[in-house]
């Protein structure tokens, strides 16, 4: 129970300055190119999987030796 009570506390703290403490600098962040690519790619394979598991599953399954 304390061990608990002071993992709130710390993450409470961290929470507070997220959302309670201005920021320094309002410049935006620039994507770099590769990085949006990386998760173009991603994003496409999740959801091809995700649609579409059946051929992936029958490449496993033809790939096991018994």
């Amino acid at each position: 129970a304390v061990n608990s009570a002071v993992a709130v506390f710390y993450y409470f703290k961290v929470v507070k300055e997220m959302y309670f403490t201005p920021p320094a600098d309002w410049a935006p962040i620039e994507e770099p190119f590769h990085l949006v690519m990386a998760l173009v790619i991603t994003f496409v394979g999740v959801v091809a999987v995700g649609d579409f598991p059946v051929p992936l599953i029958e490449l496993v399954r033809l790939s096991l030796p018994f």
